[in-house]
């Protein structure tokens, strides 16, 4: 099972008016650790990131935080791209992981315990290696692809 979060983007509360709401409310995003990897310790890397996200609710919380500039980038891209007929998927999909990934990187998530962050060497949390943020992707399911 893939650990990931569907997001259709009409469902966000953001307004758009004219020709790009059409679009607009036809795109529907994937999220999440999108394909399988194995992590430092032999665990699934999608089992990693459901136990994280039962604990921190990592997939909700860039989605539920008002205001939140990734996502407003992300929707601007659309809006932007359909508007002027250069939407790009790629950097769409970007927009969206950086949803996911950047409130970790901005340790949004509290401290480690004192014991973890003494054998982790740093108190990050959500952060063992590199390899859980590296998975973390976006890709359209359904919707504008490149125009």
């Amino acid at each position: 099972m893939v650990d990931t979060r569907t997001i259709n983007l009409s469902e966000l509360g953001s307004v758009v008016a004219g020709d790009v709401k059409a679009y607009f409310d036809e795109i529907e995003v994937e999220a999440g650790i999108l394909q399988e990897a194995l992590y430092k310790n032999g665990a699934s890397l999608q089992d990693v990131a459901r136990k994280l996200n039962e604990r921190y609710n990592w997939l909700e919380h860039g989605l539920d935080t008002p205001n939140n500039m990734d996502l407003q980038t992300a929707i601007a891209i659309v809006v932007d791209g359909i508007s002027k007929g250069i939407f790009s998927e790629r950097q769409f999909c970007n927009a969206m992981a950086a949803v996911f990934i950047n409130p970790i990187n901005r340790k949004e998530f509290g401290d480690n315990a004192p014991s973890t962050a003494a054998r982790k060497g740093f108190n990050h949390v959500m952060i063992h290696t590199g390899l859980f943020i590296s998975k973390i992707k976006a890709r359209l399911t359904q919707g504008v692809k490149n125009v």
